[in-house]
């Protein structure tokens, strides 16, 4: 790559970077504009010259922003809430991680304890020690929620502005995560997996947010890009 082709395809990449637009309309801009360089180009002009006369990246993006303002893709900072949730499950992960290993600590000290019992004692306390300590189930649904809370981040970042092949990625990490939040409790079989218990009066009723999490985000990804496969077979008709 020669340094001016370097020079253009920085001048490109700045200019994606600032467009607050749709993918496909990314991609439709940065196309033309490097039509417009290669043409000025061969007008006998240099490429110093050429990025002078267009302006900088930023006053370039900026234009195009304004001007296909309705197609401007406005952030939700909601977004900014499935962040934060996925730094308390990382935190409550860690946590969790250390009382495991804490409680395998003590099975093991206990059954060493209890070396000189009989054959049935000791494979009853071996037995509880892997039962609880396993912790695969809480494992899979916290994996779960964080694949739920990512799809729930891009889904907020580009709303419904966004490509059909981005909405196809966002339903596969929810899709990813349901099954993780589904495989928790199966194979957990025992309640140790991440959950919400409430109580209302006297019944205990227990959730998956995962589960639900990536059901939601699974549904709203499908309909977005059910509705921007609508209406681009609208625009070609």
């Amino acid at each position: 790559m020669t340094e001016e082709q370097k020079k253009i395809k920085k001048y490109v990449n700045a200019l994606e970077r600032n467009l607050k637009l749709p993918s496909k309309m990314k991609a439709r801009i940065n196309g033309d504009i490097g039509t417009e360089i290669h043409l000025k180009l061969e007008e006998g002009k240099t490429v110093d010259e050429v990025l002078a006369e267009l302006g900088s990246p930023e006053e370039v993006a900026e234009r195009f922003n304004e001007e296909f303002s309705d197609y401007r893709i406005r952030k939700s900072p909601v977004r900014f809430l499935f962040l934060f949730l996925i730094v308390l499950i990382v935190l409550g992960a860690v946590q969790y991680g250390m009382n495991l290993w804490q409680i395998r600590r003590k099975m093991a000290g206990i059954e060493n304890l209890i070396g000189g019992a009989d054959g049935p004692t000791s494979i009853f306390v071996a037995g509880t020690a892997v039962g609880n300590g396993s912790g695969a189930g809480y494992w899979l649904t916290s994996a779960g929620l964080i694949l739920g809370c990512l799809a729930g981040y891009f889904l907020a970042s580009c709303g419904k502005k966004g490509g059909k092949k981005q909405y196809l990625i966002y339903a596969a990490i929810s899709a990813a995560g349901l099954i993780l939040s589904i495989a928790g409790p199966l194979i957990s079989g025992t309640g140790d997996y991440a959950q919400w218990i409430m109580l209302i009066g006297t019944t205990t009723i227990e959730v998956i947010p995962g589960f639900i999490l990536n059901i939601v985000t699974l549904v709203i990804s499908l309909r977005w890009m059910k509705k921007r496969e609508n209406g681009h077979s609208s625009s070609v008709r």
